[in-house]
């Protein structure tokens, strides 16, 4: 383990380090790979009592970034956790179905329901109406949410219509060709009046590669949209869903791009070069032999 690794080359950790390498490890695993980085870094680790501080808030961590979707008891809807609509460490607001979930990080599973407080506001469900059907024509998988925002204390609010965030969370993974990916994107929504806004969006892409190795490729991009002229409502929450649908298919457009070019530039350096048979060269004393052979029956 860590400890054993840390003793042989004659270093140091203190207990906060060990802390920190559990938490990056745990936060930055990639898609839904997050159980194995656990059990693998338990065993790195070698501190049941460590592990047994730290993890909560490292899974909590890992969920909250990653805009992770769990699945809501007795229905077909999934919930994005997000600090947008978190309450505590295990508790986050669903406002489709007005509820308050408790969520185990680890398994990422919601071990309890009860009912909210809160009161939903009729645009948010209509942005929510109009957001689910994007999900629906462009994800298979994952979750979409959108969630009311408060001004921080000592900002001024000038969005007398409505602000916000929508989530977008989805991981897929492919065990048998041995790759995984996450795609997350987040879009802060500031509605002035019924026609004009802005919309803020952070969209990350992340893929990892894992047969025989360890490749793991990020990209991330940032984009503010002014928009106005609208007629009325209806048109504005049309524009802001339209809006994100172009930042992300640009998005996908640019990374296509780039992944076809990787075989050319990236991807043929890290390849071990191989003969013309495709087979590893055989640098026994015998092979040498049959091709000194071989040479002196050309001549």
């Amino acid at each position: 383990g860590l400890q054993s690794f840390v003793v042989k080359n004659n270093m140091s950790l203190t207990e906060e380090q060990k802390k920190d390498i559990v938490k990056h490890f745990v936060k930055f695993s990639p898609a839904k790979e997050l159980q194995s980085v656990v059990k693998s870094v338990k065993k790195l680790v070698g501190d049941a009592e460590l592990m047994k501080q730290v993890l909560p808030e490292a899974c909590h961590d890992h969920n909250t970034f990653n805009l992770i979707a769990v699945s809501v008891p007795d229905s077909e809807r999934k919930v994005v956790l997000s600090e947008h609509n978190e309450k505590d460490l295990t508790h986050f607001y669903d406002p489709v179905g007005g509820k308050i979930l408790e969520v185990d990080h680890e398994k990422q599973e919601v071990t309890g329901v009860e009912d909210a407080e809160e009161e939903d506001t009729d645009i948010r469900k209509k942005m929510q109406e109009a957001a689910d059907k994007y999900l629906k024509e462009h994800f298979k998988g994952g979750a979409i949410g959108v969630y009311t925002t408060k001004p921080k204390d000592g900002e001024e609010d000038d969005c007398k219509l409505w602000s916000g965030v929508i989530c977008i969370g989805n991981e897929v993974r492919n065990k048998n060709s041995c790759w995984s990916g996450r795609w997350k994107s987040t879009f802060v929504v500031a509605l002035k009046s019924e026609s004009d806004g802005k919309v803020t969006g952070k969209l990350n892409d992340h893929v990892h590669y894992y047969e025989e190795g360890n490749i793991q490729m990020e990209s991330s991009k940032e984009h503010t949209v002014e928009i106005s002229g609208m007629k009325d409502e209806a048109a504005l929450l049309k524009k802001v869903i339209d809006t994100i649908r172009k930042l992300e298919n640009d998005f996908h457009t640019e990374i296509d791009a780039q992944c076809s070019g990787m075989a050319d530039y990236a991807f043929r350096s890290l390849r071990r070069k191989l003969p013309i048979t495709k087979q590893l060269f055989d640098f026994g004393s015998s092979a040498h032999k049959l091709a000194g052979e071989l040479k002196g029956k050309e001549k």
